[in-house]
């Protein structure tokens, strides 16, 4: 059995190095739109896998930044995964030049805290158990290259990539964003649409009469869509609207966009028949309607696997003196639904500390890579 003391201390020799290559792939700007940047990102993670041993692959997609998969130990036991994202959401160059800076807290930069910290804290955990001599499972990485556009680009092949790597592990770690105080032990699931809508044009004083208002076709829809919200299960927001061209023109087009979120991974299905039915009705006559079904997230139910693996997450956190963290049932979507999914007990939110995610302010706690890499080691060890 390895000796957690053992353990701690190489975590503590490591977090300079690991603290290093978070800067380092933190300045290759990868929002989910540059593959090359994403690419870049996954090579270099990629070298530093294989430089502790472990063999790692790019997984390609037509149209999408590629996934890596890295793996280490005996494959014929049930091993612990690892899993994020390597793709950011603002364009190159927001942050200035360098991306990343930082003072004696904190690390400023794109995806320092998502969650490009949280990949890194996984490679401090897997090598210094490794420099520890432990080898009672196996240990696999799995880090996406689009998750923040909710993999459209890739037609599915990721969260089927996700599924397949999940079957059969002891345990998953989602090394998404840290919640200060909290770990995310389930999330609703979502999906975005859009509707575009033809209508008529015509002059709003003379001839009312021969238009087709679009903008009243999706006024119509959008209250029939959200009065279907149930903050139980499914909940519809309609965020942008756009149409019309002026003031005494009767609208010819329009087009809204609609987020649904659901608690139940059934109620997607649920949520796409509504959208249908909604887009095939005509309020207006004249009118007509197509609607676009851009996928999004399936839900990350919470179940008794998951909790046993956040009660045995904060004995060890108890255990090493750190405040226990509270369960969080997250509205948020994430790649963890997918492990779940597969039967694979599922952390999410096990990444560094933070604040300002999916802002220019975006910052990462530098002390909490230390802290939080000490608590998933001790629970590595801790499993049964």
């Amino acid at each position: 059995m390895v000796d957690k003391n053992i353990v701690l201390k190489y975590i503590e020799e490591y977090e300079s190095e690991l603290e290093s290559l978070l800067i380092e792939i933190a300045n290759i700007e990868s929002p989910s739109s540059d593959l090359d940047g994403c690419r870049r990102v996954a090579l270099v993670l990629k070298q530093y896998c294989e430089s502790i041993g472990m063999s790692a692959r790019l997984v390609e997609f037509e149209g999408a930044a590629p996934a890596l998969i890295a793996q280490i130990g005996d494959k014929t036991k049930p091993g612990i995964g690892f899993m994020g994202h390597m793709d950011t959401v603002h364009p190159v160059g927001s942050f200035g030049s360098p991306a990343v800076t930082c003072d004696a807290e904190k690390l400023y930069g794109p995806g320092v805290y998502d969650c490009k910290g949280g990949l890194v804290m996984a490679l401090l955990v897997i090598q210094s158990l490794l420099a520890s001599g432990y080898k009672e499972r196996p240990f696999k990485l799995i880090f996406l290259g689009d998750e923040e556009i909710s993999h459209h680009n890739a037609g599915g092949a990721c969260e089927e990539l996700i599924m397949n790597e999940s079957l059969g592990l002891a345990a998953m770690f989602n090394m998404e964003s840290g919640r200060n105080g909290y770990l995310t032990v389930g999330r609703k699931g979502g999906i975005d649409f859009d509707f575009i809508i033809q209508g008529i044009a015509a002059h709003a004083g003379h001839c009312p009469e021969k238009g087709a208002s679009a903008i009243r076709e999706a006024a119509c829809k959008i209250l029939e869509i959200e009065k279907n919200t149930d903050l139980n299960d499914l909940t519809y927001n309609c965020g942008l609207i756009n149409g019309g061209s002026a003031t005494n023109v009767v609208p010819e087009e329009c087009r809204f966009s609609v987020d649904a979120r659901f608690r139940y991974p059934e109620s997607r299905e649920k949520a796409i028949k509504l959208m249908e039915q909604i887009a095939a009705a005509t309020y207006v006559p004249g009118t007509r309607t197509t609607l676009i079904n851009h996928g999004g997230f399936q839900a990350m139910p919470q179940t008794q696997a998951t909790m046993k693996l956040f009660d045995l997450y904060n004995q060890c956190a108890s255990e090493l003196g750190y405040p226990a963290f509270q369960p969080e049932y997250s509205g948020g979507n994430a790649d963890s639904a997918y492990s779940v999914l597969a039967g694979t007990p599922t952390l999410c939110s096990a990444g560094i500390e933070g604040g300002g995610v999916h802002t220019l302010q975006e910052y990462a706690v530098r002390s909490s890579l230390k802290s939080r890499a000490q608590i998933l080691s001790l629970c590595v060890l801790s499993l049964q």
